[in-house]
């Protein structure tokens, strides 16, 4: 874990002020409104369904499963970080939002018809754990569909921004930023499922561009709304700076006259109890 005695960072408490705002104003539009769509019709949800969306982050997810379920069915946002549900309960109020631990629903058994989870799993201590608790709350015949980056091989973006990171701060502060793409095997991924009891399991990969205005803005994205900042640490303004002009050189092959565009792949996962 990164210490905060390290002089390349700043300590800013248990929740960092701004994380739910950095990540819904950059991450979200940039990367994950873009996967939104893509993972609930890779699931897709049936009109009147109660569907538990799991790790919701600021709800962008959530909001298009919401959609698919209408006007009979519901689903509830669920996350361990207070500050991401307090910015999702904002943008709509129409979803039931509860916080609380992956590996411990707060649900009864057979209470929802699908479980879903997009970029959550790689973050779990317990995946295992994670996933047989998705089993329990389904019902008979219910579904989990996930989803998981695959390896930073395979996003560049992010790629170049842990090797700044491990550069300027240290190995261990670059792991905690690359823990995003921690479950990008297929294997691995199939095996957490099918060890909590899943059957009929479907994997296929997919590829979408990620945008953003400039790779300023993916550092700031993935420093300031990412899992550092999750654990209330963020790197102080000359390291930001030196972290910014290394991510821009290494990106400049991406870069147009407009936008920065690079490609994003990810795993998904869908499999019924």
């Amino acid at each position: 874990m990164v210490s905060v005695k390290n002089p390349c960072l700043v300590a800013e408490g248990a929740i960092m002020s701004g994380v739910g705002t950095d990540y819904e104003q950059i991450m979200v539009p940039a990367i994950f409104g873009v996967w939104a769509p893509v993972m609930a019709d890779f699931v897709n949800p049936i009109e009147g369904e109660r569907v538990l969306d799991v790790a919701c982050g600021t709800g962008v997810v959530t909001k298009e499963l919401y959609k698919h379920v209408q006007p009979n069915g519901s689903v509830v946002g669920y996350d361990s970080n207070a500050e991401m549900l307090a910015t999702a309960s904002e943008i709509s109020r129409a979803i039931h939002w509860r916080e609380g631990d992956a590996m411990d629903l707060p649900f009864e058994d057979g209470c929802f018809d699908l479980v879903t989870c997009q970029q959550g799993y790689q973050f779990f201590p317990d995946r295992l754990k994670a996933a047989s608790e998705a089993y329990r709350v389904l019902n008979h015949a219910g579904r989990i569909g996930v989803s998981a980056w695959c390896s930073l091989s395979k996003n560049p973006g992010q790629a170049a921004v842990v090797a700044a990171v491990e550069e300027h701060v240290d190995l261990n502060a670059a792991k905690i930023v690359g823990s995003s793409f921690g479950l990008g095997d297929k294997a691995e991924l199939k095996g957490v499922f099918s060890a909590a009891g899943f059957r009929e399991l479907q994997l296929i990969t997919e590829t979408r561009p990620a945008r953003f205005s400039n790779p300023e803005d993916l550092v700031t994205g993935l420093l300031r709304g990412g899992a550092l900042a999750r654990l209330g640490v963020k790197l102080s303004a000359d390291v930001m700076a030196q972290i910014k002009r290394q991510v821009r050189e290494v990106l400049k092959s991406y870069q147009t006259a407009d936008e920065l565009v690079f490609p994003m792949s990810a795993n998904l996962a869908l499999a019924r109890k």
